[in-house]
């Protein structure tokens, strides 16, 4: 029986974190471990991680210093020992059948991975109609249009992808993206192995409202610049090198800096240079955001020190 590796990345998400962990666990006909990664959270998550973890071997749990989730991301994959690697997300609601069933699916269709299709859920867990329900649910066009897709409508729903490990051997997720760090994956996937959507709702994808809060630290700006520079970086990640970018304006240094990360995920420059660009930009959220990037960093590369002098 195959060992699926979930990755789930855990961020002050105690309200809805109990009722994903327990629909993870409750997954039919596989062998399943839960790679949980809680990203720095403040609330009571990781006690919530600790008690399953207590009652469920399957769980193992890694903790580091806020340092976003595409970095918690790469963590996880690292410790993960499965045939199958799936995302997590803390919101949702994974249905009994949804993994072994993408298994199934990949191997009838010839797939490296496969998204489903989603019922969409508001806070209470109560099914809405909400638009982006038609968005997750649309049909996959065959390859190479599925890259334009994906490009201009997205049209699959993150939470619900599962790959073989050999796909995270040659991608990782980019630290440098803080929202659309999926779309630049899902476009280097399927640039790179061959995918689909199983025709069938596997997930209960729970919608929050996006409040004054989320505006104000998104604006239009902010969310114009870097889902361009997603989208660069994933088509040029492969066929040019980033010295051969000139940085001529703050795009193009975006690019660089980004593609820097394709290669050390560690780049300390990078994420210097991505926080300077942003608050050149006036955009303070993503300036404070990179810098505590680095100060978390810093604390873990100081606490991996210790730790070693005091091995030795």
């Amino acid at each position: 029986m195959n060992l699926v590796s979930y990755i789930l990345c855990v961020r002050n998400g105690e309200k809805t974190l109990p009722q994903t962990l327990q629909s993870l666990i409750s997954q039919k006909g596989i062998n399943l471990e839960i790679i949980a990664v809680d990203d720095g959270s403040v609330d009571s998550s990781l006690n919530i991680l600790k008690q399953f973890g207590k009652r469920d071997n399957r769980i193992k749990i890694i903790r580091q210093s806020a340092m976003g989730l595409a970095a918690a991301r790469n963590n996880g994959i690292k410790k993960a020992a499965g045939n199958y690697i799936a995302s997590a997300s803390q919101d949702d609601i994974y249905l009994p059948d949804k993994t072994v069933n993408q298994i199934e699916y990949m191997r009838r269709n010839n797939l490296d991975f496969c998204f489903t299709e989603v019922d969409i859920i508001d806070k209470s867990g109560k099914k809405v109609i909400h638009p982006s329900r038609k968005v997750y649910n649309s049909k996959l066009f065959p390859w190479p249009f599925i890259i334009f897709q994906v490009i201009l409508f997205m049209d699959v729903c993150s939470p619900t992808f599962l790959c073989e490990r050999k796909c995270y051997k040659r991608l990782k997720w980019n630290p440098g993206f803080i929202l659309f760090s999926d779309k630049q994956l899902w476009v280097k996937m399927f640039l790179s192995f061959k995918g689909g959507k199983v025709p069938e709702i596997l997930l209960l994808r729970r919608i929050k409202d996006k409040d004054k809060i989320y505006h104000q630290r998104f604006p239009l700006k902010f969310l114009y610049l870097e889902h361009r520079v997603a989208v660069l970086t994933a088509v040029l990640h492969k066929i040019l090198p980033q010295q051969l970018i000139p940085g001529f304006n703050d795009f193009l240094k975006l690019v660089k800096a980004c593609l820097n990360l394709e290669k050390n995920q560690n780049d300390m420059d990078a994420f210097r240079l991505l926080a300077d660009i942003y608050k050149r930009q006036g955009l303070q959220y993503q300036n404070k955001y990179f810098l505590n990037i680095i100060k978390s960093q810093r604390s873990n590369h100081l606490m991996i020190s210790l730790k070693n002098s005091y091995c030795n």
